[in-house]
Parts: C-alpha cells; structure tokens; sequence
C-alpha cells in the first residue's frame, strides 16, 4: 500500500467518485468570494494532471506569499473533507473508543479551544476537531486579490499567518496519515485511491516548498 505513494500517475483526473456533494463554507452574514482562490486550484490542478509537480507548486510570478499559502488551505481542506466524507459513508467502519484510530504507536490529542486542555479522543472525533477548526481558519481568510475578502482578518493577513498555516497543514498531514493507515480499504473499495495518492503527493511537494510540516511529522509514514 505505502509503495504506491509516490508512483502516481495521472488517474485521479480521470476518475470519478462515489461520493456525497463538495463541501460549502460559508459564514453568517455572507459567503466568501472564491473567484481569485478557484483560478488558482484551476491552475494548480492543470500542471497536476500534465505531471508538472514542481510547477503545480512553486509560487507564481506575481502572485502573493501568504495568498498562495491560503488557496491551498482551502484546497486541501476540501480535498481532505471530501475523502473524510467517503470514509463516513461506510455504514461498517467500528466505532473506536478514545485513543484508538491512530498510526500505528501514536495518539493524537486535541487542545479545547476554551479551556487550552487537551482532549483524549479517538481517530475519527479528532478528524472531525481539526476539519471544524480549520473551517474557521479559512472562513476569516481574506481570500481574493491583495486580501479583498471579508473574513475578519479584514482583508489583510497577520504577520503570524503562517505560523497558522503551518498548524494546519500538520494537522492535515496526521489526517492523510489516519486515512492511509486505518482507513485505507475504505477509500480502495469507493475507487478513490488514485484520488488520494495524487492529493498526497501534492500535499508534500507542497509541504517540502514551504517547509510546512516538521520532517518528525512526517516519520509516521
């Protein structure tokens, strides 16, 4: 299973899902505009499927640091929620007690945004925390040319921006790695596995770029 990572080609594209709609984010009072965002997975996708990984990834001529880095949150967090989506819909996957769920020799823990404790919970609760809590770090982005959007970063983002991206993308990271080690057949047997190796692979090429994800993280797998 874990061979087949990086020997992907270019299935995924062609492809279809048995799977539920995409996921929608808006907010209260409004959604966000996507325009700039969507070209720019258009983009990304493209040089995807032609094999251009280093181009799918490098940031373009022009084009801003920190809105590259919030297209791709969005990006992965959808791609993320549609293959969680897949795995939910199987009627017989188990219902795992806390601290169950997780790679082989590690556990997860997530930090209650209010009180600052960590929660012990089982792999798929801790899925659902992260893609909760990173629906609210993309709903107050500012998306859009030099920050026009309306999240309540007011249009600009913090100088501490990335080290938010860089939470998210770690937790996105142990997501990709309950999936590949507990959930695997799941996504094998709905015919999304290409679907997820491409994703994946983009993921770290994207990651190693922006120095994203600390390589002890990436140990797991």
């Amino acid at each position: 299973m874990m061979d087949s990572f990086f020997g992907i080609g270019t299935a995924a594209s062609r492809m279809t899902l048995k799977a539920s709609k995409r996921p929608e984010h808006t907010k209260e009072g409004g959604s966000h505009p996507r325009r700039q965002a969507l070209h720019h997975q258009h983009y990304t996708r493209r040089t995807l499927g032609m094999g251009f990984l280093h181009q799918a990834v490098v940031l373009p001529p022009g084009q801003e640091h920190e809105e590259w880095l919030a297209v791709h949150v969005l990006d992965f967090y959808e791609t993320l929620s549609l293959l969680v989506r897949i795995v939910q819909d199987d009627d017989n996957r188990p219902r795992l007690d806390p601290g169950w769920g997780f790679p082989p020799g590690y556990e997860y823990l997530w930090v209650d945004t209010a009180t600052r404790k960590p929660i012990k919970c089982a792999g798929p609760d801790y899925i659902d925390h992260v893609l909760h809590w990173v629906e609210g770090v993309v709903n107050d982005m500012p998306l859009g040319p030099s920050g026009s959007g309306s999240g309540s970063m007011g249009g600009l983002y913090p100088r501490d921006f990335e080290k938010t991206v860089k939470a998210v993308f770690k937790r996105f990271f142990r997501i990709f790695a309950i999936l590949y080690t507990h959930h695997y057949q799941t996504v094998e047997e709905m015919g999304a596995v290409a679907h997820m190796n491409t994703a994946f692979k983009h993921f770290m090429f994207f990651s190693f770029e922006f120095d994203l994800v600390p390589q002890q993280v990436c140990l797991i797998l």
